[in-house]
Order: C-alpha cells, then sequence, then structure tokens
C-alpha cells in the first residue's frame, strides 16, 4: 500500500515552462547589404534577426563548432523548422573549441539550449558526404518583417558568405551578403533541398555528441 499523503488541495503544480518575449519584426533592406568584420550592425546580429523571426530555415555549412554556436533561447524560440547541412560529420571540427572567449559556464548553457533544440524535432541535420558547394549559405523563410494584421508581412532572404559570429574572421578578413527576396530565397531553397535529400542523416550523431559534452564524456579540445 502506497503510503504517501498527497496534500489537501491535491498534488503541487507541474512549473510552466518560461514564456520567450516575441521579438520585434526585423527591417529587411530594400537591396543586398555586404558586411565585413567592421560593421554595424555585425553579421552575427543580423544571423540572431533574421532567425528569431523567420518560420523556417535551412542552413548549408561546411564546417561547424559547437563552441561558436551561441544562439539564445528568443532567437531560437520562434522558428519551426529548420535543416542543416554540414560539409562533412568532423568530430574534430565539431568540437575544436580555439578562439570561443566564453567561460564554461555560459557555454555549457549554449549546449543546454543547443541540445534541446536538436532534441525537439525541429531540427533535421545531414551530413552532405561528398558533395561539395562554395561558398556557405543560409536561407531564411517567413521572416516577421513588418506590422500588420495576422502577424505581420512575411520576407525572406539568403545570407551567402562566411558564417562567423566573431568581429574578426576566424581565417582573416571576410565578407558576407545579405539577399532579400522570395526570388532569392526560392533559387537557394531548390539548391539546398537538392544537396540536403543527397546527403545523410547525422541528426542522432549530433545529439548524442552533445549530450556526452554535457556529461563530461567528451570535451573541447584545450589550445
Amino acid at each position: 500500500m502506497n503510503d504517501e499523503r498527497v496534500p489537501a488541495n491535491g498534488p503541487a503544480p507541474e512549473p510552466s515552462p518560461p514564456r520567450v518575449s516575441e521579438p520585434a519584426p526585423i527591417v529587411l533592406p530594400a537591396g543586398a547589404v555586404l558586411l565585413d568584420e567592421n560593421t554595424d550592425p555585425p553579421l552575427r546580429e543580423w544571423y540572431g534577426r533574421l532567425l528569431a523571426t523567420a518560420t523556417e530555415a535551412d542552413f548549408a555549412v561546411g564546417r561547424v563548432r559547437l563552441a561558436g554556436i551561441d544562439m539564445s533561447g528568443v532567437e531560437l524560440a520562434g522558428v519551426r523548422h529548420c535543416r542543416m547541412l554540414l560539409g562533412r560529420l568532423d568530430m574534430d571540427t565539431l568540437l575544436d573549441g580555439s578562439g570561443d572567449p566564453h567561460p564554461e559556464d555560459d557555454w555549457r548553457a549554449r549546449l543546454k539550449r543547443l541540445r534541446a533544440f536538436v532534441g525537439s524535432g525541429r531540427i533535421r541535420i545531414h551530413s552532405a558526404g561528398m558533395q561539395q558547394w562554395s561558398p556557405d549559405f543560409s536561407v531564411f523563410r517567413g521572416v516577421r518583417a513588418g506590422a500588420g494584421p495576422g502577424g505581420g508581412d512575411r520576407g525572406a532572404a539568403v545570407v551567402l558568405g562566411p558564417h562567423h559570429f566573431a568581429r574578426s574572421a576566424p581565417d582573416g578578413a571576410a565578407m558576407t551578403a545579405i539577399i532579400p527576396g522570395e526570388n532569392a530565397a526560392a533559387l537557394a531553397t531548390r539548391r539546398f533541398e537538392t544537396m540536403f535529400e543527397s546527403g545523410y542523416d547525422v541528426t542522432g550523431v549530433v545529439l548524442e555528441l552533445l549530450g556526452q559534452l554535457l556529461a563530461g564524456r567528451a570535451a573541447f579540445p584545450q589550445p
């Protein structure tokens, strides 16, 4: 017989998940914008605002460092469907922690957010295998680009070129373009889908690696 006693007013309710405030709509540029390490606002801010206001996003990035991904909860909250294509599944590259200025407690919080996102079912990650492309690119669709009925106007944009979040590019000077518009997004989406479907699913592998990092069974190499 279970001797546990339940309070007279019933069991305590489950805590509610934290509410994430909705970001303001982004003002998409009228034409292409070229960014370098000195541009203000920087690429990191553009990237975060695009992701935060989009409903769908695709990423084709040849080299990804987990230590360099610092997306916030607000930036990840609104996107419903993501696909990421990695140039190859290279553990040495994924675990490269060089140049990461964040303290350990900060990167652990970032890894927890990333693991929760990968485990949410909202993102699929494929490895490209032998496929190659240049340059890296991302596509953002359903971008909330202004106030209006039904949540505002929706737009699209392509980020074309090196994807880096630091003010100085890791491999020297680099320039990245933001190209707004449905036509550019449709062309980039078609190219992405062809490569993505030819790759192979590594979502589970990345999720397991994130879990190992958080459990201390894997670690970023020390410089």
